[in-house]
């Protein structure tokens, strides 16, 4: 194509088209991988079957989408950051809950020390 003004040749430029979410989605080994090391609370098993529902089901452009990949990876951080808070996990500052399918390492439950007026009315030997 010609430039009008300068008579410069050069490539229209092409438009991006989006998809929507095809019938085969199918999680990989590097976006499983991605998973564990990113949002290691989430069970990509459970979650993906969600993904896929909500967004074959959403209707119009809005289902309609450039990056299918990155478009779960944000799916997947999204249902990570609304894990509820265990205020008891952790340090005590508050962390993410613990999936019950992790290792027990996963962290360690270091509990509040039992206030002094507590401690007093437990019988010594309960103490021990």
């Amino acid at each position: 194509m010609r430039c009008p003004a300068c008579g410069h040749e050069f490539e229209p430029e092409k438009k991006l088209r989006g998809t929507r979410l095809g019938d085969k989605f199918y999680v990989t080994s590097p976006m499983r991988e991605w998973a564990s090391a990113h949002v290691p609370l989430i069970d990509v098993r459970e979650e993906t079957p969600k993904f896929c529902d909500y967004w074959r089901a959403m209707p119009g452009q809005r289902g309609v989408k450039l990056d299918w990949l990155a478009t779960w990876r944000n799916w997947m951080r999204e249902a990570q950051s609304r894990l509820p808070v265990n205020k008891y996990a952790g340090n005590g500052n508050g962390s993410r809950a613990v999936r019950e399918t992790e290792s027990p390492d996963a962290y360690v439950h270091n509990p509040a020390p039992m206030p002094a007026n507590l401690r007093a009315l437990i019988p010594r030997e309960e103490q021990e």
